[in-house]
């Protein structure tokens, strides 16, 4: 079914899904704050312990990472949890690669229950009728014909029901008719932002220049956004995950024209290979080839092989390498396994 939603400019879009994803945030504080108020005794002392930790008790990684993507996912649907609980909507929602679709589930129903009450999640033996909308996570590996039932009941009902999906996973026959079917967005600058704001310390600088966010695996997010680090230090190791590696140009596609640093021998070279360019064209005899031989000294580690083997490719001639001590023809990186009449010693 295809998808609609109201036109709305960038920053707007931006600015309801982080009021969501705040929101989502503090329902998830809320849920985690009464567990472990829990184990108070007395009942002020829980409701204060509660009302501290809501504010300020940090999300472990992943959930934090989910309830933001969720917020980027629907708020230009639903931008607010109201809005999610009031919809009478089937919207089914598909993870990335390397997403938890059961933890994705399960966040976007306790993050709800602090602002709609009861939710029925995975419910395989039918609705209550305290119940206010229903969550079916990872629907590939919950879905059976008991939750078929349970979602005939909330469509009875008129309730919401959201289902998630692990990658590549189809959407269930009960749910084909689905109001909506979105995809979890990628990492963005911004949304990294937020993640550390609600699961770190700190927020590092430049975080807002993060470059190719959307590379970003929950599993590195996991990896490297941990308190026991520096915020600074956190970015950096996800920067260099997603980083593409500098690309060395091979050895075969450098010219003796793009070497510095070596002086008479690059000017003898580049000479030789005017010879070799009059006497391929038949102007100049190989007789009359002024260059043919020169010899390199050097302390070890100055680049006298490499030197040899990009002036054999600039001349396209083959290298044959040699021992003073032992003769011995070997391989080059040009792709000749024997010696050649004419090559370059």
């Amino acid at each position: 079914m295809a998808n609609s939603k109201t036109t709305t400019s960038p920053r707007a879009a931006a600015t309801l899904a982080y009021d969501l994803a705040l929101q989502l945030v503090r329902g998830l504080r809320h849920r985690a704050a009464a567990e472990l108020a829990r184990d108070c005794s007395a009942d002020a002392e829980e409701a204060s312990v509660t009302k501290k930790l809501q504010t300020s008790i940090r999300l472990p990684t992943d959930r934090a990472a989910y309830a933001i993507a969720l917020a980027h996912c629907l708020a230009p649907y639903h931008p607010t949890i109201q809005d999610l609980a009031a919809t009478k909507s089937f919207i089914v929602i598909k993870c990335r690669v390397g997403d938890d679709a059961d933890a994705v589930g399960l966040v976007l129903a306790d993050a709800m229950r602090h602002e709609t009450g009861k939710a029925a999640y995975n419910p395989h033996y039918g609705i209550n009728a305290e119940d206010r909308l229903v969550v079916i996570s990872d629907a590939r590996v919950r879905y059976t014909d008991l939750m078929v039932r349970s979602i005939a009941q909330a469509a009875e009902q008129c309730l919401p029901v959201f289902c998630t999906l692990a990658d590549g996973d189809s959407v269930p026959n009960a749910l084909a008719g689905a109001d909506l079917v979105l995809d979890l967005p990628a990492m963005t600058a911004d949304m990294l932002a937020l993640l550390f704001e609600v699961a770190h310390e700190e927020v590092p600088l430049g975080v807002l220049d993060f470059r190719y966010a959307d590379k970003l695996r929950t599993e590195n997010l996991v990896a490297h956004v941990r308190r026991a680090r520096p915020a600074e230090v956190c970015l950096a190791g996800l920067q260099e995950i997603v980083t593409p590696a500098k690309v060395v140009p091979q050895l075969a596609t450098v010219q003796i024209a793009d070497l510095a640093g070596y002086g008479e021998a690059k000017t003898w070279a580049l000479e030789l290979g005017q010879d070799m360019m009059l006497w391929r064209a038949g102007t100049l005899n190989w007789d009359e080839v002024d260059h043919r031989a020169v010899v390199l000294s050097g302390a070890p580690g100055t680049g006298k092989t490499s030197f040899a083997a990009v002036l054999a490719n600039s001349l396209e001639v083959p290298l044959i390498a040699s021992s003073v001590a032992r003769v011995e023809h070997t391989q080059n990186p040009f792709g000749y396994s024997q010696p050649h009449e004419g090559g370059l010693r």
